[in-house]
């Protein structure tokens, strides 16, 4: 039978051995850990690129919708602004014809009833004369009345 010792050696080699088998197990655990960690982080770099890629594509896809809306409002904006002048010159024409319909009657009324009150009056010329004859008639008529209050004086 075994001893004590042989079992204490016994016990030891086993230990011994568990140990080894433990550390090389271990060392594969390890391995395998960073073998995994290599693939994850180049599956992560692929991924990385891929969303940078479709980032990218996706950019300029909305970068070539932002131009082609650009086009669209501008080409918008120019018809927009043809038809308000259309729509400004043919009110412009419009009020013209309203104004000439209604004012043009109306202004020559106007000058009709003018030509009427020139015809009726007298001539500046005319009013200049008399205007000279008034003052001289005045005069006549203030010496008169001057002359009759001498003689009533007189007498």
């Amino acid at each position: 039978m075994l001893d004590e010792k042989d079992i204490q050696t016994i016990d030891q080699l086993i230990d011994d051995k568990l140990s080894l088998q433990d550390e090389r197990f271990d060392d594969k655990l390890a391995l395998q850990d960073k073998r995994l960690d290599d693939k994850l982080a180049l599956q992560d770099k692929r991924l990385d690129d891929k969303f940078a890629l479709q980032d990218k594509r996706l950019d300029d896809k909305f970068a070539l919708q932002d131009k082609r809306l650009d086009e669209r409002l501008a080409l918008q904006d120019k018809r927009l602004d043809e038809k308000l002048s259309i729509m400004k010159t043919d009110i412009m024409h419009e009020v013209s014809v309203l104004m000439e319909s209604k004012f043009d009657p109306k202004f020559a009324l106007l000058a009709e009833g003018q030509q009427a009150i020139l015809e009726k009056m007298v001539p500046r010329s005319r009013v200049d004369e008399i205007d000279e004859e008034i003052k001289f008639l005045k005069s006549i008529v203030r010496q008169m009345n001057e002359d009759i209050q001498m003689l009533k004086k007189a007498i």
